[in-house]
């Protein structure tokens, strides 16, 4: 590949010799070599850190090990003697099968550690209940007539859930309604 002539020109107004900025090639093209790589792998970095220190590319390096089936330390989590060691935290939310940004949201809004929050979020998800159509029909029919609390006895629901969902099925009918009305 040769190297254009502005490229030359450049190089010798930084203060190159013609001879040096003609010989000298476009890309420097760091190699990587087993003894720097394993050097590096023993610190127990992530592939993404240890291609920095190493100046290349994350997935130079990534495919490098690959090649060399070399297996990596820092890559992901250890498990010893039966027991899963968790590094990071996004995979201790995927361990425990909560999403990170549930997390998250719990670490801003309660000014929680990220473990206090894991483990609100954990008891959150399986507090949860879901609600059946049968459930949801029976609201419907009787929440005027028994009213909210007695539904909600009936139902060993709190009051609150059996109102949101007659409100939430109501709004749903009205907005069905509506778009009826539009269309014809």
């Amino acid at each position: 590949m040769t190297i254009k002539r502005s490229t030359i020109e450049q190089r010798i107004k930084r203060g190159m010799t013609r001879e040096n900025a003609e010989s000298m090639p476009l890309q420097v093209v760091r190699v990587l070599t087993m003894d720097k790589v394993l050097d590096i792998e023993k610190e127990g970095l992530s592939i993404n850190s240890s291609a920095y220190v190493l100046g290349v590319t994350a997935p130079a390096l990534s495919a490098y090990i690959k090649r060399h089936k070399l297996s990596w330390r820092g890559k992901q989590a250890e498990i010893q003697k039966r027991e899963r060691f968790v590094i990071s935290q996004a995979k201790q939310c995927l361990a425990s099968g909560v999403s990170e940004s549930a997390v998250y949201a719990q670490m801003k809004r309660n000014g929680l550690s990220f473990s206090d929050a894991l483990e609100k979020v954990i008891k959150s998800k399986n507090n949860k209940t879901t609600m059946s159509q049968c459930q949801s029909d029976f609201i419907m029919q009787n929440y005027k007539g028994m009213g909210c609390k007695a539904v909600a006895e009936k139902l060993a629901m709190p009051m609150l859930r059996v109102k949101c969902r007659y409100n939430y099925v109501l709004r749903k009918k009205m907005l069905h309604n509506r778009l009826d009305g539009c269309r014809a």
